[in-house]
């Protein structure tokens, strides 16, 4: 069963979409008819429902959180938007048996802190998320026996008992380098780094040049966390900040519990 996809794959909720809240700002911005209300070239700010509470992949545990750091680290398996299985940092994933997974590689992937991803560091990623008392994806790993690197671009991942959703579950698995402490911030793959991090106020990140599937549009990006819908509304218009993301619940529409990103015509940077 090679990169398969079954109807067991959609029984588990998906986190939000990688680039979340940023894909939801420029197509916010894209509806603004006004010709003068691109994206900001230097600096885009996001107003969002909810404070980073940790830059660590494998502690986070909530939606807030993930949907924002998402955007420093990747996963070895994405969904698409039509909820079907892609390659992210891993190319190929292949059932050799009941019980074992072979899972190849993406090859010249960059880390944020210098050198290439490797099988070793995903491995270090998938041990700590199994045996780390503060993960936030231990039930996602909780079938998982044993991970081996075979080489620098080879996982191969035995579980307890056939598990058909292994796939599916390490969606929700973010990847980190094993150099440095754990949440360093040079430790993801993703389309934008960490510049600097205020717990529970602002986390600023830039885009990555050695991403490998190139650098982002938007060079720079600022979350900041308001916390209450209505308040990031009123942000959005006294130009504090250019998008505002946040759930209809947050601000007293009924009906709906999809975030929802608001944008500010003709707002620069």
């Amino acid at each position: 069963m090679r990169g398969a996809v079954g109807s067991a794959a959609r029984s588990i909720r998906a986190r939000p979409f990688p680039w979340l809240c940023l894909q939801a700002a420029v197509l916010a911005f894209s509806a603004c008819t006004r010709p003068a209300a691109p994206p900001p070239a230097e600096e885009l700010r996001i107003a969002h429902e909810g404070p980073v509470i940790t830059l660590d992949p494998v502690r986070v545990e909530e939606d807030a959180t993930h949907s924002v750091v998402s955007n420093v680290y990747e996963s070895l398996v994405a969904f698409d938007k039509d909820m079907r299985f892609v390659p992210a940092l891993a190319v190929s994933w292949t059932s050799l048996d009941e019980r074992t997974w072979s899972i190849q590689l993406r090859k010249g992937v960059r880390c944020h802190g210098g050198g290439l991803l490797t099988a070793h560091d995903v491995k270090h990623t998938l041990d700590r998320g199994r045996t780390d008392t503060a993960s936030g994806v231990r039930s996602q790993l909780a079938t998982v026996e044993s991970v081996e690197a075979l080489d620098d671009t080879t996982l191969r991942i035995r579980t307890l008992r056939p598990d058909p959703l292994l796939v599916n579950r390490l969606t929700y698995v973010q990847i980190s380098t094993r150099r440095g402490p754990a949440g360093a911030a040079d430790a993801g793959t993703g389309p934008y780094q960490v510049v600097s991090w205020t717990p529970g106020a602002t986390l600023e990140v830039r885009a990555f040049p050695g991403y490998w599937r190139g650098p982002p549009p938007i060079e720079r990006v600022r979350f900041v966390t308001i916390e209450e819908g209505e308040k990031g509304i009123e942000a959005l218009a006294r130009g504090e900040v250019h998008t505002c993301c946040a759930s209809c619940r947050d601000i007293s529409w009924n009906g709906c519990e999809a975030p929802r990103a608001f944008a500010r015509c003709g707002a620069t940077a």
